[in-house]
């Protein structure tokens, strides 16, 4: 899977996604200058997560640069992030 279809599987933003994959962070391949994600082995890499997670963090902000530097920023510290663009949206989660 691309990605994009990586970040909306594992429901986090495609920049986190993609900087996981640059910073070795996340099980991904390179292919012709394009990032690569096998299903089976994202489901994987979620398992081992868990154990090492500390919780979850839900970000509600209406501009997406300021959601990519908050959850990069969480997802340093060990936590996954839920990130939306409005309160409403959180609430669906």
């Amino acid at each position: 899977m691309t990605a994009k279809e990586a970040a909306e599987y594992l429901k986090i933003n495609y920049m986190t996604v993609y900087k996981l994959a640059q910073r070795g962070k996340i099980p991904a391949t390179k292919v012709g200058g394009n990032w690569r994600f096998k299903k089976e082995i994202l489901d994987e890499w979620i398992a081992r997560q868990a154990t090492a997670v500390r919780g979850v963090v839900l970000v509600v902000d209406d501009d997406p640069r300021v959601r990519d530097v908050l959850e990069d920023v969480i997802l340093a510290q060990g936590y996954r992030v839920a990130a939306v663009g409005s309160g409403e949206e959180g609430r669906g989660i």
